[in-house]
């Protein structure tokens, strides 16, 4: 499950169960208003960096440009969105987007899971990119869903 984009709260040492005592990261999701509490070491396997501005506009160009490749075939469809999602690469995030968001334009009944694919990738790229370009949620969609 992605969270989206979370922000570091504290880092604490602290030791659980008798195991030498390590240092621990806390992590605020605002979205989804979780906190999560991560070994430090750790960190890098559960996260990655927010995109830069720069990247934020490549991907905001690279939804606007070109269309992404349609499986017609649900089952297919699904299992190829839910590896995109779980990658949490905003490129990925972006074509499924796009893909489900021209299958729904084009009068294609979406089935549950798509509409969820779809629903995730919205708010996982729209907190993304407006987080990354220092604006709120709202021109983001706006821009997504126009």
């Amino acid at each position: 499950m992605q969270h989206g984009v979370g922000r570091p709260q504290s880092l604490k040492r602290a030791k659980f169960w008798g195991q030498t005592a390590k240092n621990f990261v806390r992590v605020f999701f605002k979205r989804d208003q979780l906190t999560m509490i991560v070994r430090r070491d750790e960190l890098e396997q559960h996260s990655r960096p927010m995109i830069s501005e720069s990247e934020a506009r490549k991907v905001l160009t690279h939804l606007s440009k070109g269309k992404p490749r349609v499986d017609k075939q649900w089952k297919s469809r699904a299992r190829k969105n839910e590896k995109a999602l779980e990658s949490c690469d905003p490129f990925k995030l972006a074509d499924v987007y796009k893909s489900l968001s021209m299958l729904d334009a084009k009068g294609e009944k979406l089935r549950a899971a798509d509409r969820n694919a779809q629903r995730t990738a919205f708010d996982l790229l729209t907190e993304e990119l407006a987080a990354s370009l220092g604006k709120s949620r709202q021109p983001i969609a706006a821009r997504l869903e126009g």
